[in-house]
């Protein structure tokens, strides 16, 4: 079934392509680029690679998906260095407030992590956008969270869907969030509990 790119509703069959791209962003990068190409039908696909970060923009004429990687459990293919790693997890523990310029406090290791790679992809978006194309981001676990965070500091998209999400920001970032958000919790999954209810909130229609 073909991605509905157009949808401002929930979508079941998006929510299917979108689990999708938030699992081969785990992949390797060639293994990764060669199924968003040749069974996605994405003609270009782009690579943002930062110490806590990666995520891929990839698009079509009609569509582009932006899927941030989550958390790492293991080293790269090729890769010696468990810098990534530590980096990733550093990311998910500090989770001091920090103010977010949409509004509101946010975790400050996501929006240190988002930062890493947010000026490249930004500009990528933008110019996406203006030749027509329908934004999309999507990410799972601490690659959810920066989703989200990414979301809500473009504005702009037509969806978000996440799975696995820890909370990200606070009553006045939840407050001001403005944008059509679906998230997936999976039963008792540990990472939807954190960090603390009474330090963040979540955001976006809970799909359970």
């Amino acid at each position: 079934l073909p991605f509905r790119y157009e949808s401002n509703i929930f979508d079941m069959v998006n929510a299917w392509w979108l689990i999708e791209a938030s699992t081969l962003v785990y992949a390797d990068k060639d293994f990764a680029a060669q199924n968003f190409k040749q069974k996605a039908g994405f003609q270009e696909v782009e690579y943002y690679d930062g110490k806590a970060t990666q995520c891929y923009l990839v698009s079509n004429d009609k569509y582009a998906v932006v899927a941030f990687r989550g958390s790492e459990a293991k080293l790269r293919e090729g890769d010696s260095n468990i810098g990534h790693i530590f980096a990733d997890w550093m990311a998910n523990f500090n989770f001091v407030p920090e103010p977010w310029e949409q509004g509101g406090n946010v975790h400050r290791g996501f929006k240190g992590a988002l930062d890493e790679v947010w000026n490249e992809l930004e500009k990528h978006i933008a110019y996406l956008q203006k030749k027509n194309r329908k934004i999309w981001i999507t990410g799972h676990s601490l690659g959810a969270a920066l989703a989200t965070l990414a979301a809500d500091r473009y504005g702009n998209v037509q969806g978000l869907y996440t799975y696995g999400s820890p909370r990200v920001g606070d009553r006045d970032f939840k407050e001001d969030f403005n944008v059509n958000a679906y998230r997936f919790v999976n039963n008792s999954d540990i990472v939807a509990k954190v960090p603390p209810a009474r330090m963040y909130l979540h955001v976006g229609v809970l799909k359970y």
